[in-house]
């Protein structure tokens, strides 16, 4: 059985959707509004597994505290590192630049 991976991934989020286009050609497009969900049921299982290290003692509460620091500082030299921009201005003004210059 071959796997198929990814040649391209779109989310327009003015449209709401996320297109994958795969290498074997088959197209899979999602609908955002719909996947919100998801988030919601990460976020709880983030918070209960942070609970859960506390309460059986697996973490102390600087553990947790210094765990999100890491990870906001790592999302932040990551974003920065790929050229993404953490404000809606730089965005939109990025994406004014290339539909100008085209």
């Amino acid at each position: 059985m071959t796997q198929t991976a990814p040649v391209s991934i779109h989310a327009d989020r003015a449209a709401g959707t996320l297109g994958i286009v795969w290498d074997d050609g088959h197209e899979t497009t999602y609908d955002t509004t719909t996947l919100r969900w998801l988030k919601i049921v990460f976020w709880v299982n983030t918070c209960i597994t942070a609970v859960a290290t506390l309460y059986f003692g697996w973490h102390y509460v600087a553990d947790d505290i210094a765990g999100v620091a890491i990870a906001l500082f790592s999302f932040y030299v990551g974003g920065w590192a790929s050229g993404q921009s953490f404000t809606r201005y730089r965005a939109v003004e990025r994406q004014l630049e290339e539909v100008t210059t085209v």
